[in-house]
């Protein structure tokens, strides 16, 4: 099987063939699960806007982590994204990302 050179991945094709290849239930349950991943890495900028929106001064050493974790959350929702373009029509990932980006913070 070939191998894209900068991911290391097959074409995207061959890894939808493989997708259809596995059975149903368990084709659910890791679109179920990727989903619920890149949500979850999404959501990590409400409390980004949270946090930063608190008139409280942070130590610096909190503010580099702090900044740090948001940078990487933020990456891993981007990868997550394109590991659920890999395995979703574009069309829904679309109307997920509607989704995603019109919710609004819950604490």
């Amino acid at each position: 099987m070939m191998t894209d050179r900068q991911t290391g991945l097959p074409p995207a094709s061959d890894l939808r063939e493989s997708l259809r290849a596995l059975e149903p239930h368990l084709r659910e349950r890791l679109q179920a699960t990727l989903l619920d991943d890149m949500l979850t890495e999404y959501d990590a900028r409400f409390l980004v806007d949270f946090i930063q929106s608190l008139s409280v001064e942070f130590s610096p050493g909190f503010r580099a982590v702090f900044e740090q974790w948001a940078a990487e959350e933020g990456a891993h929702h981007a990868a997550f994204r394109e590991v659920c373009e890999l395995f979703f029509i574009k069309m829904l990932l679309h109307s997920i990302d509607n989704a995603v980006h019109a919710s609004q913070v819950c604490f």
